[in-house]
């Protein structure tokens, strides 16, 4: 007497089924989260639909490489206060939905359900000297990037600490719904005091006439982590006051838009 939530659940992608070993603290899970996408995007292009690949509760599964998800492939964990993907290393944009200057739009992808950081310290206490940090980041990264999103979805997540949090360049009818966004919080860079904006709207520069059209916006904050003169804490017990707000310089970016909700 299977329900039908049972058997979506077994018809599902499992990270568990792609990871060699016990997935625990500091597993870094690149490798086999990819694989997993993989799988989906074969299983959509066999017979179609959408695909969930299910990342378990868990802290600190490590990401040390760009994460590409394709059209019909939704990345699910178990929750943005359960599932903790910590970014390491210093590569370019965490996730990448579609590619950037893709012969169609990417219809129906996502990420749900999750939260994701860049731990410049390296799960230790940083110094006070960013040249000694273990994870410092060049460029300007993303924490998601979508390339012509076409009814995709961005729901329930924490992002923070990187220079955006999520960048849509054009698309239409997606949907970003309770995104928390912050800054990056070590302040011992001045460089890396905030980040640029939380959420950066704008066209798909690789696709002609690519103007985002009717996203929807809903129940999200894209601020900062804590008020100036207030304490930080950082991993390993670290502690001193800060002098500013570690938030975002824009909250949201909007470069190009067309009927925004």
């Amino acid at each position: 007497n299977q329900t039908v939530a049972d058997a979506l659940w077994h018809s599902a992608i499992h990270l568990e089924d792609y990871y060699t070993g016990t997935l625990a603290i500091n597993a870094d899970i690149t490798t086999a989260l990819q694989l997993a996408i993989d799988a989906g995007a074969a299983r959509v292009a066999d017979i179609g639909g959408i695909a969930k690949v299910f990342i378990p509760a868990g802290y600190y599964f490590m990401l040390s490489a760009t994460i590409t998800i394709p059209a019909g492939v939704v990345v699910v964990g178990a929750g943005k206060l359960k599932t903790n993907l910590r970014r390491t290393g210093n590569y370019g944009n965490t996730f990448v939905v579609g590619t950037a200057n893709p012969a169609a739009n990417v219809e129906c992808a996502g990420i749900v359900d999750l939260c994701i950081f860049h731990d410049h310290g390296g799960g230790r206490t940083p110094s006070l000297d960013p040249a000694s940090w273990v994870n410092p980041v060049t460029g300007n990264p993303a924490h998601i990037i979508a390339y012509t999103p076409v009814g995709c979805i961005f729901e329930n997540l924490n992002l923070y600490c990187l220079t955006y949090s999520m960048v849509i360049q054009g698309g239409s009818l997606s949907v970003i719904d309770n995104i928390d966004t912050y800054g990056v919080w070590d302040d011992a860079n001045a460089v890396m005091q905030e980040s640029l904006a939380g959420l950066v709207i704008d066209q798909n520069a690789g696709v002609t006439g690519s103007i985002p059209t009717w996203h929807t916006i809903r129940n999200s904050r894209f601020g900062g982590m804590t008020r100036p003169g207030s304490t930080l804490t950082y991993a390993g017990g670290f502690t001193k006051t800060s002098t500013k707000n570690l938030g975002a310089v824009n909250g949201i970016a909007i470069f190009a838009a067309e009927s925004l909700v």
